[in-house]
Order: structure tokens, then C-alpha cells, then sequence
């Protein structure tokens, strides 16, 4: 099915009844042909739809060049497949067509076939139209033979693959399907990896606007995309073909899009029992105070390990939002994990060791108030929980997931003010060095900063900076003097250390986690 067929100017000339002959645009013979009309006017564009065979005997064809060019550049301008002269006698041009009406159609590219007088206008509209509908004939055939083993992958074992395989099979035209999270679910076709790659964008796009499709065009090797919701009331996965130029299985992709969601629907509802008891099972061991025996019990249940650590993760949802969705998306994101979807909150247990959790929690959460609790025992995952709900506000401040960091503390604090706010304090604690010459500024800011991060030990300062621990101290003292603080005290260096935090979260700088943090 997928060398699809397509009626052009050449195969109108190759047709030998109608004894057509090509006498100019012989390099535009590919151009597709959809119809045929026959006109006497000069400007007959408004009575065109394009793609159309014009045919003509040139009655009102004046015998100059430059109107033969006028006239031909109005039928290419109106997207004219291709020019038709009829000859013979008694008619204007009895034995060919007009010198300057080739030469107009040879300069624009435009095709321009002759035909005899002993066949008549008719005969070529009835054979083109034959031809399409015999085209519509079998374009309709190969859909329902199409359907019929669509439909036949999706009652076999193993239905998703085979469905895609079976689409490659009959179009040409590779499919993938992801889930909520980019992760491949199948694929079909040699260009596979490419649309993998861009799975995650378009899971993405289509969960956050509820779109049921969309388009992509790339500069990656000229990849176009159409992308589609899978899932009856919600989205359960991403359907991504590799667009070419329009052809019949455009009227395949609903029945491909039906069956997917069907089965994944299908897929769905049947972990739906699961999900429950593991949604109930994270309830459970969110209370506090669980005994030792409960706790054994309820971890198994689960296939969590007593010696390992986890963290709960509470996420609000948005008003409007679809929250079994979002629990989806998150179960699909976080496999193992224990999600339970409540008013208000969507609660999440995962395993603690995951360096990549606020990443994944970034794209999944879309904005969401995000709160990650600490990483903590099995039997401690109320305080956890605490914690995650506690940071929630602090999250819908920042607008991105908040975690739990006895070292971040003072840096999500500061994130909570105004880039002005911040320049200007910094600004105000810093000015006296701020003044100094550009050399000199950046060596006595560079040092208190290396100072500071070594908590005032001169030899560790003086180790990292390169330098004698008596430059070290020259410096400190000088900074000292201009900025009137006393680094003897507390309350001085804090000011002086909130300064450069300040300075580097206001601007975001590299410095930021290179400070200590009190």
C-alpha cells in the first residue's frame, strides 16, 4: 500500500489513446493531476482549484509572445498541472501550437502536451476521471484490508508491537508509542530512533495542554511529526508518526489511534485493582508510630525492602487539573513507586538513592507547589511526609520542586527575595570593594569568599587561593578595614557572607554553593 499511487501529467502523455504530445515543460511532467477543464477564457484562475489539466484550442489567444507569456504565467500562477492545445482543422492552430505559446511554457516550466483533432476534449476527461476513481477504488480497498490487520494485531498476543508492525507493513511510515514519561513502549519502522528521541517533548506538550494531536516539523534530517493522545477520558500514551507528504493512510491513522487506546485503556484499568492496594498500603505507612510487626507486613505488600531508604513527595495540584492524569504520569515516571491521589495532593513514595527525582519532578510537576521530603527509614516516613508538606509553600514561591537540604536552607531562603532586594543589600555591604580598582576588587572578594568557605582557617584559605597564609591575612585585614567590620565577630562575617549570597543569587552566579552555609 505505501507506493502510493498518484495521477500525473506523464502518465496522461504515456497513455496511447489519447496520442498526447509533449512540446514544452517536459521537466515538470511529474506534476499530479486531479482533474480536467476545458476553457476559452484568458484568465480563467477564478475557476480553478489547482492541480487541475487545462484544455484549450487558444480561440482567444492572441498570436504574441509576450501575451502567450502572460497567459501562461496566469496558469501557473493558479497552480495548473499541465496545458492542453487542441489541433486540427478548421480549428485556430490546425498542426501545432503557436511558436510563442511554447516558448512562454518552456520559459515557466509549465507543461504543454498537443492533442489531435481526432480526439476529442471528452475522451481525456473521462479517462482522467476514470483514473481517479479507480485510484479512490483501491485507495479504499487497501484501507479496509489495512483495518482487518490492524484489527487482527490487536486481538494477538503482545498486541503493540504487533499493531505498529502491522502499520509499517501497509503505509511505509514508522510509529512509536511512549508512555506519559517519553519511556518507549514500541516502535515500528527504520527511522524508530529518531522519533524515541522526541518522545519526551511530545508526552510532555500533550499532558500539560490536553491536546488529542499535534504537528512538529525539525531540521533533524527534515523529520516531521504527528503526534496523538492515546487514551479515551485521559491520556494514557503518545502515538508519534513520521509525516511524509499526504497520501491514503491519512484515513488509517483514526483506526491505528482507536485501537492504541483501546488497548492501553484496556492495560490501564486492568493495574487498576493494583494501584489501589498499593495506594492504600502508602496510606498506611504514612501514619506514625507503625509497630515493628505492621511495618514488615505492609512492606512486603509492597515489594519495599525494610533496609533501605525513601522519600515522600507531595505535589498540589492546579485548579482544573486532572489528577488521575497526573497520578499516571507520575506512576509511569517513577516505576515502583507508591502513589496516592488525594483532594489536594497527589502523595508519592520513591526510593531515596534516585539522584535524578528532582529532575524528573521538574518536568513532571509543570509549575505544581512540589515538596520533597528528607530521605529517611522505612518506619520514618511520616516525618518525611512533614517535611514535604511543609515545603510546599516555599515551592509555590520558587515555582520549581523543594527539597529537603540542611545545607540549602539559607539558599531557598534567599531565592524567596527580589533580585533588587538582594543587589541592593549586597550592594550596600559591598560597596567599599566594590570602589577598588578591577585587579584588586576581585583578589580581596575572591579571598574573603576562600576564607569564608574555610571558615577562617588561614592555612586552608591560603591553600586554595595559591598564596602565603600572610597574604591571606593582609587581605582579611584590609577587607576588614574597608567595610568596617570587626572578623573577629559572628554577626560580622554573617553579614558579610549573607552579602555574597545575596550578590550570587540576585545575579546567578557560579558562586552560589561555593560559600559556607551557616
Amino acid at each position: 500500500m505505501h507506493n502510493v499511487f498518484m495521477l500525473t501529467v506523464a502518465h496522461l502523455l504515456a497513455e496511447p489513446s489519447l496520442m498526447l504530445r509533449c512540446v514544452a515543460g517536459d521537466a515538470a511532467l511529474t506534476n499530479t493531476v486531479t482533474a480536467a477543464h476545458v476553457s476559452e477564457l484568458s484568465e480563467p484562475g477564478p475557476w480553478l482549484q489547482g492541480s487541475e489539466v487545462l484544455m484549450t484550442i487558444g480561440l482567444l489567444l492572441r498570436d504574441e509572445l509576450e501575451a502567450h507569456r502572460i497567459y501562461v504565467a496566469h496558469l501557473k500562477q493558479a497552480a495548473v498541472s499541465g496545458l492542453i492545445v487542441g489541433l486540427g482543422p478548421g480549428l485556430p492552430f490546425p498542426d501545432r501550437s503557436p511558436v510563442g505559446l511554447i516558448t512562454a511554457a518552456r520559459e515557466c516550466g509549465l507543461p504543454l502536451l498537443e492533442l489531435p483533432g481526432q480526439i476529442p476534449f471528452i475522451a481525456v476527461t473521462k479517462w482522467i476521471f476514470a483514473q481517479l476513481a479507480e485510484q479512490q477504488r483501491q485507495d479504499l480497498q487497501d484501507s479496509v484490508d489495512a483495518s482487518r490487520a490492524l484489527t487482527s494485531a490487536a486481538v494477538a498476543p503482545d498486541p503493540l508491537p504487533r499493531m505498529l508492525d502491522a502499520w509499517h507493513a501497509t503505509t511505509g511510515i514508522g510509529a512509536v508509542v511512549v508512555d506519559l514519561a517519553g519511556g518507549l513502549l514500541a516502535s515500528s519502522g527504520p527511522s524508530t530512533s529518531l522519533l524515541t528521541q522526541h518522545g519526551k517533548f511530545f508526552a510532555e506538550r500533550i499532558a500539560r495542554t490536553g491536546s488529542r494531536s499535534m504537528n512538529w516539523a525539525g531540521d533533524e534530517r527534515r523529520l516531521r511529526v504527528d503526534a496523538y493522545s492515546l487514551g479515551a477520558q485521559h491520556t494514557r500514551g503518545v502515538l508519534l508518526l513520521e509525516r511524509s507528504t499526504p497520501d491514503k493512510s491519512r484515513s488509517m491513522t483514526s483506526v491505528l489511534v482507536s485501537l492504541l487506546s483501546l488497548h492501553l485503556q484496556h492495560q490501564f484499568t486492568a493495574d487498576l485493582p493494583s494501584r489501589m492496594r498499593r495506594s492504600q498500603i502508602l496510606a498506611q505507612l504514612l501514619r506514625p508510630g507503625l509497630r515493628p510487626d505492621a511495618l514488615h507486613r505492609l512492606a512486603a505488600g509492597a515489594d519495599l525492602a525494610i533496609d533501605q531508604t525513601y522519600r515522600v513527595v507531595i505535589i498540589r495540584p492546579l485548579v482544573g487539573d486532572d489528577v488521575d492524569a497526573l497520578t499516571a504520569r507520575l506512576s509511569l515516571a517513577f516505576p515502583g513507586a507508591l502513589v496516592r491521589a488525594r483532594t489536594g495532593a497527589v502523595e508519592l513514595l520513591i526510593n531515596g538513592v534516585d539522584q535524578q527525582v528532582i529532575a524528573k519532578l521538574e518536568q513532571l510537576s509543570d509549575g505544581r507547589p512540589t515538596g520533597v521530603g528528607g530521605i529517611v527509614k522505612l518506619g520514618q516516613l511520616a516525618s518525611s511526609a512533614r517535611h514535604a508538606h511543609a515545603l510546599l509553600r516555599l515551592s509555590a514561591h520558587t515555582g520549581r520542586p523543594v527539597q529537603v537540604k540542611d545545607s540549602g536552607t539559607s539558599g531557598l531562603l534567599l531565592e524567596l527575595g527580589s533580585a533588587e532586594v538582594l543587589s541592593a543589600y549586597s550592594g550596600a555591604i559591598l560597596a567599599p570593594l566594590d570602589d577598588l580598582p578591577e585587579p584588586e576588587r576581585f583578589e580581596l572578594i575572591e579571598t574573603l569568599r576562600e576564607w569564608l568557605q574555610s571558615n577562617g582557617a588561614w592555612e586552608a584559605a591560603a591553600t586554595r587561593l595559591g598564596v602565603h597564609r600572610n597574604t591571606v591575612r593582609n587581605r582579611i585585614g584590609r577587607i576588614a578595614s574597608l567595610t568596617e567590620r570587626n572578623l573577629d565577630r559572628g554577626d560580622d562575617r554573617f553579614e558579610l557572607w549573607l552579602a555574597l549570597r545575596s550578590r550570587s543569587t540576585a545575579t546567578g552566579g557560579s558562586h552560589s554553593s561555593e560559600v559556607p552555609r551557616f
